[in-house]
């Protein structure tokens, strides 16, 4: 069984003990980034914030948020271009391979993805 992953949108952020991290939008954490650096007076982890992990946290956040509606528009990319491509009359036939190129390469990143093509 595949399983879930933590439901969208997510956010770079910092919790209470100020751990970086990426977080819901209701404050659950998806992940901790950073390099522990000893602890603090309470006896939890203090972490150094670095620019490379939050650059990174951010990207991530970016594509994931944005998964959902890239894979949507590739589906209606791959559906319209193969339509399109069959159905052209033969004196257009530049146009229908460019179609079917359109939606080969759109196949190809829903695969690339882990979606079902």
């Amino acid at each position: 069984m595949k399983q879930k992953h933590t439901p969208t949108p997510w956010e770079v952020g910092r919790n209470t003990h100020e751990i970086p991290g990426i977080w819901t939008k209701r404050g659950k954490v998806v992940v901790l980034f950073g390099g522990q650096n000893g602890e603090d007076d309470h006896g939890m982890p203090k972490y150094e914030k670095t620019d490379k992990g939050e650059a990174n946290a951010a990207h991530i956040v970016k594509c994931v948020n944005a998964h959902d509606q890239l894979v949507a528009a590739l589906r209606t990319q791959r559906d319209t271009c193969g339509f399109v491509a069959e159905s052209m009359p033969a004196k257009h036939r530049k146009l229908a391979m460019a179609c079917r190129e359109a939606m080969l390469s759109a196949q190809e990143a829903l695969k690339a993805a882990g979606e079902e093509v």
